[in-house]
């Protein structure tokens, strides 16, 4: 059973998992596919059930008690190949030439990543959890 974040119909039943399992003050790190205008035939066959924005993964982890400390996009190279394949064309897969060429010049696209104009594919959120509102002070 996939219980990762866009795996489920809500993604408040993992986040939830994983609250239970973190001391106050502790880091949650949360690797989600980034783009909502991406969503498509790609997304589908992977299982993922929507795609975010640093807003709406910063409010589902708020209303979960954690607050968002930093987000980081990442995988901009991967963005228009990946539009153009699950919007456009309504491909199931990306062609193994086309993930083995990807994957021999990834040492280039990495480098233009911070240059690129548009958003990465994936967005990764390093949250806190919150300590219970009415909870007595901690001696340091």
């Amino acid at each position: 059973r996939d219980w990762s974040v866009t795996g489920v119909q809500t993604c408040a039943l993992p986040i939830y998992f994983l609250r239970g399992l973190l001391k106050d003050g502790g880091t949650l790190l949360v690797l989600v596919p980034n783009g909502v205008r991406l969503f498509g035939s790609l997304d589908v066959r992977l299982g993922h059930r929507r795609r975010y924005n640093k807003a709406e993964l910063a409010r589902r982890l708020e209303a979960h008690g954690f607050s968002l400390d930093r987000a980081y996009q990442l995988n901009k190279a991967g963005t228009l190949p990946w539009w153009i394949y699950s919007r456009i064309l309504g491909a199931q897969r990306i062609s193994k030439l086309v993930l083995k060429v990807f994957d021999k010049t990834v040492w280039v696209w990495s480098r233009l990543d911070a240059v690129l104009p548009w958003p990465g594919l994936s967005l990764i959120a390093v949250a806190r959890k919150q300590e219970p509102a009415g909870a007595p002070a901690k001696d340091s």
